[in-house]
């Protein structure tokens, strides 16, 4: 960073402008657009280690979550259905009966592809 520069600001050539052309749209960066990077004040320690990296408000995560939904599965689905379906296959093969805790279960993709002699 040069002298003067706050944390949020990302290092950039004196050539660069402040315009980024995108096809024939121009988008102007302000500094309030630019997404704060880390800093190591900003970690949550205890007992020297860490355990927070900082908190993200509920209405960004549902305007994700919103934004995401009504395509992911055709997009990461897509990209994890050979490991997914192997995992799956894997653990009906070794566990007789009994629960499966998938953890990060998302949309519920692999849900499907469990045994119905696993809960």
């Amino acid at each position: 960073m040069t002298g003067g520069s706050k944390a949020c600001e990302p290092e950039r050539p004196a050539s660069m402008g402040s315009k980024t052309s995108v096809g024939d749209d121009s988008v102007q960066k302000t500094k309030t657009q630019m997404k704060p990077r880390l800093r190591v004040e900003d970690l949550e320690r205890a007992n020297g280690r860490i355990v927070g990296i900082g908190r993200i408000e509920e209405d960004v995560v549902k305007t994700a979550y919103r934004r995401w939904a009504p395509i992911y599965d055709h997009t990461f689905g897509r990209v994890s259905t050979e490991g997914r379906k192997h995992a799956a296959q894997v653990i009906n093969a070794s566990i007789d009966g009994g629960r499966v805790l998938e953890v990060g279960v998302g949309t519920g993709l692999a849900l499907a592809d469990y045994g119905r002699h696993l809960e």
